[in-house]
Protein backbone atom coordinates (compact mmCIF):
# COMPACT_ATOMS: atom_id res chain seq x y z
CA UNK A 1 0.00 0.00 0.00
CA UNK A 2 1.17 3.52 -0.74
CA UNK A 3 1.31 5.70 2.35
CA UNK A 4 0.78 8.98 0.50
CA UNK A 5 -2.46 7.65 -1.00
CA UNK A 6 -3.64 6.42 2.38
CA UNK A 7 -2.88 9.81 3.95
CA UNK A 8 -4.81 11.62 1.22
CA UNK A 9 -7.78 9.35 1.83
CA UNK A 10 -7.47 9.99 5.58
CA UNK A 11 -7.84 13.73 4.98
CA UNK A 12 -10.99 13.21 2.94
CA UNK A 13 -12.31 10.68 5.45
CA UNK A 14 -11.84 13.12 8.33
CA UNK A 15 -13.79 15.81 6.50
CA UNK A 16 -16.56 13.28 5.83
CA UNK A 17 -16.64 12.23 9.49
CA UNK A 18 -17.72 15.76 10.38
CA UNK A 19 -20.80 15.56 8.14
CA UNK A 20 -24.24 13.99 8.81
CA UNK A 21 -23.43 11.29 6.25
CA UNK A 22 -20.95 9.80 8.72
CA UNK A 23 -23.84 8.38 10.76
CA UNK A 24 -24.91 5.92 8.07
CA UNK A 25 -22.91 2.93 9.40
CA UNK A 26 -23.10 3.60 13.13
CA UNK A 27 -25.49 0.68 13.56
CA UNK A 28 -22.43 -1.56 13.37
CA UNK A 29 -21.07 0.08 16.53
CA UNK A 30 -24.46 -0.35 18.19
CA UNK A 31 -24.60 -4.09 17.54
CA UNK A 32 -20.99 -4.38 18.64
CA UNK A 33 -22.02 -2.82 21.96
CA UNK A 34 -24.92 -5.27 22.29
CA UNK A 35 -22.57 -8.19 21.67
CA UNK A 36 -20.02 -6.95 24.18
CA UNK A 37 -22.76 -6.59 26.77
CA UNK A 38 -24.55 -9.89 26.26
CA UNK A 39 -22.09 -12.52 25.01
CA UNK A 40 -21.28 -14.94 27.81
CA UNK A 41 -19.53 -18.18 26.91
CA UNK A 42 -20.38 -19.63 30.33
CA UNK A 43 -24.13 -19.42 29.84
CA UNK A 44 -25.91 -22.29 28.18
CA UNK A 45 -29.17 -20.56 27.28
CA UNK A 46 -27.37 -19.87 24.03
CA UNK A 47 -30.51 -19.01 22.10
CA UNK A 48 -31.22 -16.06 24.40
CA UNK A 49 -27.58 -14.99 24.50
CA UNK A 50 -27.16 -15.07 20.72
CA UNK A 51 -30.46 -13.30 20.12
CA UNK A 52 -29.57 -10.56 22.61
CA UNK A 53 -26.16 -10.08 20.99
CA UNK A 54 -27.51 -9.46 17.50
CA UNK A 55 -29.76 -6.49 18.08
CA UNK A 56 -30.00 -3.02 16.61
CA UNK A 57 -32.42 -0.10 16.90
CA UNK A 58 -31.78 1.03 13.31
CA UNK A 59 -31.67 -1.97 10.98
CA UNK A 60 -31.42 -5.74 10.98
CA UNK A 61 -29.95 -5.93 7.50
CA UNK A 62 -26.61 -7.26 8.71
CA UNK A 63 -28.32 -10.57 9.54
CA UNK A 64 -31.76 -10.40 7.88
CA UNK A 65 -32.66 -9.39 4.34
CA UNK A 66 -34.32 -11.09 1.34
CA UNK A 67 -32.82 -14.57 0.80
CA UNK A 68 -30.35 -14.03 3.64
CA UNK A 69 -31.14 -14.99 7.23
CA UNK A 70 -28.07 -16.29 9.08
CA UNK A 71 -29.43 -15.29 12.49
CA UNK A 72 -32.66 -17.22 12.04
CA UNK A 73 -30.81 -20.31 10.87
CA UNK A 74 -28.31 -20.15 13.72
CA UNK A 75 -31.21 -20.04 16.15
CA UNK A 76 -32.59 -23.15 14.41
CA UNK A 77 -29.21 -24.85 14.86
CA UNK A 78 -29.14 -23.88 18.54
CA UNK A 79 -32.56 -25.45 19.00
CA UNK A 80 -31.26 -28.57 17.26
CA UNK A 81 -27.98 -28.92 19.18
CA UNK A 82 -27.12 -26.05 21.50
CA UNK A 83 -24.09 -27.82 22.97
CA UNK A 84 -22.48 -28.27 19.56
CA UNK A 85 -23.18 -24.67 18.52
CA UNK A 86 -21.67 -23.51 21.81
CA UNK A 87 -18.49 -25.45 20.99
CA UNK A 88 -18.48 -23.93 17.47
CA UNK A 89 -18.39 -20.42 18.87
CA UNK A 90 -15.80 -21.37 21.45
CA UNK A 91 -13.56 -22.63 18.65
CA UNK A 92 -14.23 -19.57 16.49
CA UNK A 93 -13.21 -17.28 19.33
CA UNK A 94 -10.12 -19.24 20.35
CA UNK A 95 -7.30 -16.82 19.57
CA UNK A 96 -4.69 -19.52 20.07
CA UNK A 97 -5.68 -20.95 16.68
CA UNK A 98 -5.30 -19.55 13.16
CA UNK A 99 -8.16 -17.20 12.29
CA UNK A 100 -8.59 -18.38 8.69
CA UNK A 101 -8.77 -22.00 9.81
CA UNK A 102 -11.29 -21.07 12.49
CA UNK A 103 -13.71 -19.37 10.11
CA UNK A 104 -13.44 -22.26 7.65
CA UNK A 105 -14.18 -24.76 10.41
CA UNK A 106 -17.14 -22.72 11.58
CA UNK A 107 -18.65 -22.80 8.09
CA UNK A 108 -17.95 -26.54 7.81
CA UNK A 109 -19.75 -27.12 11.10
CA UNK A 110 -22.71 -25.12 9.77
CA UNK A 111 -22.73 -27.40 6.73
CA UNK A 112 -22.91 -30.43 9.01
CA UNK A 113 -25.68 -28.93 11.12
CA UNK A 114 -27.66 -28.12 7.99
CA UNK A 115 -27.61 -31.81 7.05
CA UNK A 116 -28.88 -32.72 10.52
CA UNK A 117 -31.50 -29.98 10.37
CA UNK A 118 -32.86 -31.13 7.01
CA UNK A 119 -32.98 -34.72 8.24
CA UNK A 120 -34.86 -33.65 11.37
CA UNK A 121 -37.19 -31.37 9.41
CA UNK A 122 -37.58 -32.86 5.92
CA UNK A 123 -40.44 -30.53 5.04
CA UNK A 124 -38.54 -27.34 5.96
CA UNK A 125 -38.04 -24.94 3.06
CA UNK A 126 -34.55 -23.88 4.17
CA UNK A 127 -31.85 -25.07 1.78
CA UNK A 128 -28.91 -23.12 3.21
CA UNK A 129 -27.54 -21.72 6.45
CA UNK A 130 -26.33 -18.40 4.99
CA UNK A 131 -22.95 -18.57 6.72
CA UNK A 132 -21.25 -19.62 3.47
CA UNK A 133 -21.35 -16.02 2.27
CA UNK A 134 -17.65 -15.43 1.71
CA UNK A 135 -16.89 -14.91 5.43
CA UNK A 136 -19.17 -11.89 5.80
CA UNK A 137 -21.29 -12.93 8.78
CA UNK A 138 -18.54 -14.99 10.44
CA UNK A 139 -16.10 -12.07 10.22
CA UNK A 140 -18.84 -9.94 11.76
CA UNK A 141 -19.04 -12.35 14.71
CA UNK A 142 -15.29 -12.01 15.15
CA UNK A 143 -15.45 -8.22 14.95
CA UNK A 144 -18.12 -8.16 17.65
CA UNK A 145 -16.24 -10.51 19.95
CA UNK A 146 -12.84 -8.85 19.42
CA UNK A 147 -13.46 -5.24 18.30
CA UNK A 148 -9.77 -4.33 18.41
CA UNK A 149 -8.63 -7.31 16.33
CA UNK A 150 -11.12 -7.89 13.50
CA UNK A 151 -13.19 -5.97 10.97
CA UNK A 152 -16.13 -7.20 8.88
CA UNK A 153 -15.03 -8.64 5.55
CA UNK A 154 -16.54 -8.49 2.10
CA UNK A 155 -14.32 -9.67 -0.75
CA UNK A 156 -15.40 -7.22 -3.45
CA UNK A 157 -14.98 -4.21 -1.15
CA UNK A 158 -11.59 -5.43 0.03
CA UNK A 159 -10.25 -5.87 -3.49
CA UNK A 160 -11.45 -2.39 -4.44
CA UNK A 161 -9.79 -0.99 -1.32
CA UNK A 162 -6.47 -2.50 -2.38
CA UNK A 163 -6.79 -0.69 -5.73
CA UNK A 164 -7.66 2.60 -4.02
CA UNK A 165 -4.63 2.57 -1.71
CA UNK A 166 -2.18 1.50 -4.40
CA UNK A 167 -1.49 -2.01 -3.14
CA UNK A 168 0.72 -4.34 -5.15
CA UNK A 169 -0.12 -7.88 -6.25
CA UNK A 170 -3.87 -7.50 -5.96
CA UNK A 171 -5.52 -10.95 -6.12
CA UNK A 172 -8.26 -11.74 -8.61
CA UNK A 173 -10.54 -13.03 -5.86
CA UNK A 174 -10.98 -12.55 -2.13
CA UNK A 175 -8.13 -13.00 0.33
CA UNK A 176 -9.32 -13.22 3.93
CA UNK A 177 -5.86 -13.61 5.54
CA UNK A 178 -4.62 -10.52 3.70
CA UNK A 179 -7.74 -8.65 4.80
CA UNK A 180 -6.76 -9.34 8.42
CA UNK A 181 -3.31 -7.85 7.87
CA UNK A 182 -4.52 -4.82 5.91
CA UNK A 183 -7.19 -3.94 8.49
CA UNK A 184 -4.57 -4.18 11.24
CA UNK A 185 -2.26 -1.85 9.33
CA UNK A 186 -4.99 0.67 8.56
CA UNK A 187 -6.26 0.69 12.14
CA UNK A 188 -2.74 1.29 13.42
CA UNK A 189 -2.37 4.25 11.08
CA UNK A 190 -5.83 5.60 11.89
CA UNK A 191 -5.07 5.48 15.60
CA UNK A 192 -2.23 7.95 15.02
CA UNK A 193 -4.56 10.52 13.44
CA UNK A 194 -5.70 12.45 16.52
CA UNK A 195 -8.01 14.93 14.81
CA UNK A 196 -9.58 12.14 12.75
CA UNK A 197 -10.13 10.08 15.92
CA UNK A 198 -11.73 13.09 17.59
CA UNK A 199 -14.12 13.49 14.66
CA UNK A 200 -14.98 9.80 14.86
CA UNK A 201 -15.59 9.83 18.61
CA UNK A 202 -17.77 12.93 18.34
CA UNK A 203 -20.30 11.04 16.21
CA UNK A 204 -20.68 8.14 18.65
CA UNK A 205 -23.64 8.10 21.01
CA UNK A 206 -23.98 6.25 24.35
CA UNK A 207 -25.52 3.19 22.69
CA UNK A 208 -22.48 2.70 20.46
CA UNK A 209 -19.36 0.73 21.32
CA UNK A 210 -16.86 3.29 22.64
CA UNK A 211 -13.59 1.35 22.68
CA UNK A 212 -10.91 0.89 20.06
CA UNK A 213 -12.62 -0.88 17.20
CA UNK A 214 -11.51 -2.02 13.77
CA UNK A 215 -14.91 -0.84 12.61
CA UNK A 216 -13.14 2.45 11.99
CA UNK A 217 -10.88 0.76 9.43
CA UNK A 218 -13.96 -0.95 8.01
CA UNK A 219 -15.80 2.39 7.79
CA UNK A 220 -12.76 3.91 6.11
CA UNK A 221 -12.77 1.08 3.53
CA UNK A 222 -16.45 1.68 2.80
CA UNK A 223 -15.81 5.41 2.39
CA UNK A 224 -12.76 5.03 0.14
CA UNK A 225 -14.33 2.45 -2.14
CA UNK A 226 -17.76 4.09 -2.24
CA UNK A 227 -19.19 0.65 -1.55
CA UNK A 228 -21.68 0.98 1.25
CA UNK A 229 -22.15 -1.60 3.96
CA UNK A 230 -25.49 -3.04 5.05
Amino acid sequence: MQLHKIKAHFEAFERWLRTPAAEQRLHYWETQAYWQTHWDAERFDLDQVYDACLQNSTTKRIWKRPAYEPKRMMLQFIALDAHFVHSMFQDLFNEEKDAHARVDRFIFYCDQLLLQYRKAKPTAIDTGHYHDDGYEIVSFYLSCQYPNRYAPYQAERFLELLHCVGAANIPSSGDFPRHLKVMRTLQTLLNKEESLLAAHRARLRPEHYQGDSYLLAFDFACFVTGMDAL
